[in-house]
């Protein structure tokens, strides 16, 4: 059987190399979006990317900005109930 060279100690095994980027895809797969909405949010700016020759990728410290930027407060059920009475409410005839 034949040694790879991270076997014989030349290099670091792959599986436990932490990745520093991702390509669309797979930062898309990461996050579980599509990759037509992480496409979209690099055309309009709204994550950085960098560019290597004729690929695109995504670090690691840039996606998570990205999810930081979007995360939304949580409401409470009675907040969303309230908030479809009153609009519910406001929407009926005088």
């Amino acid at each position: 059987m034949q040694e790879t060279l991270w076997q014989a100690g030349g290099a670091a095994d792959p599986a436990a190399i932490e990745r520093l980027a991702f390509s669309v895809p797979e930062a898309a797969e990461a996050i579980g979006v599509s990759v037509r909405f992480l496409w979209r949010a690099v055309y309009a700016g709204d994550i950085a990317v960098v560019r290597l020759g004729r690929r695109r990728l995504i670090r690691r410290e840039d996606l998570a900005e990205f999810l930081k930027r979007h995360v939304q407060p949580e409401t409470t059920t009675d907040e969303r109930a309230e908030g479809i009475v009153a609009s519910l409410i406001g929407a009926r005839p005088a």
